[in-house]
């Protein structure tokens, strides 16, 4: 309910996720950075300083939800000028089906609320464990580790890249959102 968080993110409470509030909470002060996670692998006590303070505030700005639930991502998703989506099951090693469709469910879920939401700038955090993403790095002109291979893909990775395929669309035909 804080009216207007500047930055949401979706698994912040993961580990590069938890890095990433640290710096944007650093940076931009208090309340202005908004954590949305369903806890699952993700640890609140990542949020706590050496000192015991804390770098949010655990009763306004963590969120603990279930971005697979549409509602939920629409809901909590208003109001910011920032949203980095990080939230993933996992791990990127898991060959299952419903790491896949989970995974598939969060970013589409996530991505429709940004755009539902008139989010205009919406970072899609994908996979350092993903060799497929060679074509899709190379497309966008980002430097490619020459080892990588598209058969090592799993369930996982393949999700991801999904992930990041559906944000192009949805660029593609909503004006204002930048992926």
């Amino acid at each position: 309910s804080t009216p207007h968080p500047r930055f949401i993110v979706t698994g912040g409470a993961g580990f590069v996720g938890s890095h990433l509030v640290r710096r944007l909470a650093d940076a931009f002060g208090p309340g202005q950075v908004k954590v949305v996670d369903s806890f699952q692998r993700g640890h609140i006590t990542r949020f706590q300083r050496d000192t015991g303070s804390w770098i949010i505030n655990p009763q306004r700005d963590i969120c603990a939800l279930d971005l697979r639930v549409p509602q939920q991502a629409e809901r909590y998703l208003r109001g910011a000028d920032y949203v980095y989506h990080l939230a993933e099951v996992g791990p990127c090693t898991a060959p299952h089906l419903t790491v896949f469709q989970d995974n598939v469910l969060i970013s589409s879920n996530t991505l429709k609320a940004g755009r539902v939401n008139a989010i205009r700038n919406f970072i899609y955090v994908s996979s350092a464990c993903s060799p497929a993403h060679r074509a899709v790095r190379e497309r966008h002109g980002a430097a490619v580790d020459s080892t990588a291979t598209a058969a090592a893909a799993t369930a996982y990775v393949i999700s991801k890249l999904t992930g990041e395929y559906e944000g192009e669309l949805v660029m593609s035909v909503a004006s204002g959102f930048y992926f």
